[in-house]
Formats: C-alpha cells, structure tokens, sequence
C-alpha cells in the first residue's frame, strides 16, 4: 500500500501515523469504500486478493526539501512499520510539501531487505508501486540488457518495481535522471513504461503457447494472459503522477484513492481533513492513497480503473483515461534500444531479431483494453468532488 501528499508544507506524522486510517495502519487493516460496498462476490474476493491483508514486508518513506537541493531524502526499514521506533520518531518531526510512504507485501521469493524497500530513487525522481509485473522473472534478463547504463547502475534490488523504474527513466525524453521534464512528458514516459511492460510479458507467453510451453496460468480463458497490476507513482519534486492500471478485460487493479483537500489541521489530536466540496474551492492538498485516510467517505474517490493522475505545480488535478497502445509504444522503444545497443556494442540478445520484427511484429492476439473494457472511455475521467456518493468502478 503507498500514499503521496502533495501541498502545503505538513508533518509527516500527519499522513503516516496520525490518522485515524493512517498508512501504518492499511498495513495490516484495510479500509477500501466504493469497492466493498457495491461489487457483487467474485469481484469482491479477487479485488481482496490484489490488495494483501497483511503489508509487513518493509517500508519507505520518501521527502523533498526544496530548500536544500532537488533530489528526495529516503529513509526505509525491513522492519513492520507498525513497530519502527525510529519511523515514529522522525515522522513526528520532519515536514515536507511531499511525500512518498510505502508499506511492502513481498512477491513470493522476493528477498526482504532494504534495498528492496520502496520507494526507490533515480536522480531527483521517487518511484514506488503496488501491483505486479507479470511474468517478470521470464522478461528481467532482456529488459536488464537494453536499460542505458545510468539507469542500469542505479539499481541495487531485486524487485520488479525497481526496474519498471529504470525503465521509466529510460522512456523520459533523453533519459535524464536529473533533468527538468513538464508533467505531460512524465505521463508520456510512464504510459511507455506501461505499454512496454505488457509488450514484454504477453509476447514472452505467447511464444510459450506457440511452443507447447506455457507454464502460466490463465484466467477466464487461453485467450487472457496473466495479468499485471501496475499502480505506478512518481515525482520530481514538483510535479506527480500516478496510475491505477491491470491489463485485463474484466479484472480491477489495486485499489487507489484521491482526496482533494482545502486544508489539513489536528483537532484534538487527530487529523482532520477539510475537502472540496466544488470546483470553486482552493486546492491546497492532494493526496493519493491505496486506501483513504479517514473514514469520511465524502472526502475520498475511488480513482477509475485504467487511469493516470497528474498533480501539477499548483496542484491543479487531471484523471484521464489510460489507453496503452501496446505495439505502436513498444516498437518506438525497442527502435530506441536497438540503435543504443548498435551504437553501444552492447553484449546480449537483442530483444527484437531483424528490422522485420520490428516494422511488423506478430499479432499477439491481446485483449483490446479499449474495446472490451466497459469501464475505459476514450474521454477524460471527470470525477465530481461535489458529490457525497460514489458509483461502482
């Protein structure tokens, strides 16, 4: 589970450990509105299954203090959050306009050390996710052996999420960890690394299936591949954007919320969170979470599946539709790759064989998102903030 804060300058305590529903405690009791509610049984238990009861594999918490230089302070532990002293300690004391908090539910096999604590650095960019990449232990060596060599070298562990980060990285416009980039060109370069992600794990199944392989295991039917849950989110320090995404037809990644508030203020020793109630009010807060942070169902949306939220400078807001265009995407990346191999004399297989695969890859037979999804539109997601209720996603 992770939660972002973006806005006036507050304690960390005041979004880690504080509230009544604070990010120490979805690590081990959850609390997911709009989802409980109104999705009948079997979406219920595979919604549960994709938001883990028990997060106490490790934790990050992630600043910036601009005032002092541009790149973010991460402090992590293996430990449970719920029992670090130290986190108690230096959350009640430090204060950041944003924030990056992560509670970790390692994959199966996956080592629990800090290194694989999120959120993870490159330059002055925080990276943290929930989700899965899948069949990521089928794809790692190819997508290790075209990364460029700085964001390569930055990585020191082991999980899937941290090389979706170098990967991220590597689809900014120059890949350059410590440039300055507009927040339309952050959304473009995660939705690359999306598209890139999915490219890589459908084609490695399919070419399993085409050979009497496979040894994944497919939902609803053979024509559905394994799906990833890629709830991404980043920042510079002064923009962020995050997505709620899984590459299936029917099935709804992690949970994610969004709150926008007018101001964030202890009352009796307990957080209160003052929303929006229209379009009219001041934004001087958001905050992004896997699960809401108070129990005010008005304060909090229910982010619609296959989206990307971006916060800009002055916290100005856009929910949009996420269509990735698998192929498209992935064939400009793998032109990118292949011309720095060439130009690098880079040893390894080349993830695309001939300049035919590349200008006409196979039909690998997906589901289109965009077609089958009855929750994807091809218009921008509008979510009203004046409304107490929320429908069902």
């Amino acid at each position: 589970r992770w939660v972002v804060y973006k806005g006036r300058r507050i304690c960390l305590a005041d979004i880690i450990t504080r509230p009544r529903h604070s990010l120490v405690k979805m690590s081990f009791e959850h609390y997911m509105p709009h989802i409980e509610s109104n999705w009948n049984l079997s979406k219920l238990s595979s919604a549960k299954h994709r938001n883990h009861e028990v997060n106490a594999d490790g934790f990050g918490i992630g600043w910036y203090d601009r005032e002092v230089d541009d790149e973010p302070c991460i402090f992590s532990s293996v430990n449970p959050a719920e029992h670090n002293r130290n986190l108690q300690r230096l959350a009640s004391k430090i204060h950041s306009p944003l924030i990056f908090a992560h509670v970790r539910a390692a994959s199966p096999g996956s080592p629990v050390v800090e290194t694989n604590c999120h959120p993870f650095q490159f330059g002055k960019f925080m990276f943290m996710h929930n989700g899965g990449v899948a069949n990521f232990s089928k794809i790692k060596r190819q997508l290790l052996a075209r990364l460029s060599l700085k964001s390569y070298s930055v990585i020191q562990g082991t999980t899937d999420s941290e090389h979706a980060a170098a990967l991220f990285i590597d689809c900014l416009p120059g890949q350059n960890m410590h440039g300055d980039y507009s927040v339309e060109q952050i959304k473009e370069a995660l939705r690359q690394t999306i598209a890139v992600l999915v490219y890589l794990s459908n084609e490695v199944e399919d070419a399993e299936k085409a050979a009497g392989t496979s040894t994944g295991t497919y939902t609803h039917d053979q024509n559905h591949h394994v799906a990833s849950s890629l709830n991404f989110a980043v920042s510079d320090g002064k923009v962020v954007v995050a997505t709620r995404f899984r590459d299936h037809p029917e099935e709804h990644p992690p949970s994610l919320y969004i709150c926008k508030a007018t101001d964030i203020r202890l009352h009796d020793k307990e957080v209160v969170i003052d929303s929006c109630t229209g379009d009219a009010d001041k934004t001087a807060a958001v905050i992004i979470g896997s699960e809401p942070l108070t129990y005010d169902e008005k304060c909090w949306k229910l982010i619609p599946r296959n989206s990307i939220v971006s916060v800009s400078e002055d916290n100005e807001v856009k929910i949009e539709n996420l269509q990735v265009e698998v192929c498209p995407v992935a064939r400009r990346a793998f032109k990118v790759w292949k011309k720095r191999a060439i130009e690098s004399d880079v040893v390894g297989q080349p993830l695309i064989q001939s300049a035919n695969d590349i200008a006409s890859p196979p039909d690998l037979k997906r589901p289109k998102l965009e077609e089958t999804s009855p929750d994807i539109t091809t218009q921008p997601h509008k979510l009203d903030f004046s409304q107490t209720s929320q429908s069902s996603h």
